[in-house]
């Protein structure tokens, strides 16, 4: 039996695991404290997106609180928009953030009508790649509370 162990341990040991991999990051002061949330995909597969349109892209960011996992609920930061371009490059338009506390039935919200700002200082597009970069203000509201955040993010999609 003792032997049966061992050799599970060390077979366990040398099983690769499935990690999600990093495809890019959110960063944001909440609460007084810097946080980097990971947009991460496994396997072809990601709760983040591009979807590309006439005038440029729609963007969905999901920001997982580690990098080793894909689509949790819980300590999540998400970041919506459009990138359209312009005659000056490509704009964020009608963008969103959600801080999921507890998935959505706990969670802090900016959107439509709040005070939030998206702006782009990287967008580059290939046939097979987009590359995005920025910042972001955001006055999340939850229950009658407003909270401010400010931050970054950086996201590589290949592929899509």
């Amino acid at each position: 039996m003792k032997q049966f162990l061992t050799g599970l341990c060390l077979c366990a040991l040398t099983m690769s695991p499935a990690w999600a991999e990093t495809i890019g990051t959110i960063s944001a002061n909440w609460e007084g404290k810097d946080r980097t949330w990971y947009v991460t995909k496994l396997d072809g597969k990601s709760d983040s997106s591009r979807q590309d349109i006439v005038a440029g892209d729609v963007v969905s960011l999901w920001g997982n609180p580690s990098d080793d996992v894909l689509a949790v609920p819980d300590d999540v930061l998400t970041l919506n928009f459009f990138a359209m371009r312009n005659p000056q490059g490509h704009v964020a338009m009608d963008p969103e953030v959600y801080y999921l506390v507890k998935g959505y039935t706990d969670a802090w919200h900016a959107g439509e009508g709040d005070d939030i700002n998206v702006a782009l200082t990287r967008y580059e597009k290939t046939k097979t790649s987009l590359q995005l970069g920025g910042t972001f203000h955001a006055m999340l509201q939850k229950g009658g509370e407003s909270r401010a955040m400010d931050g970054r993010f950086e996201v590589t999609f290949n592929g899509d």
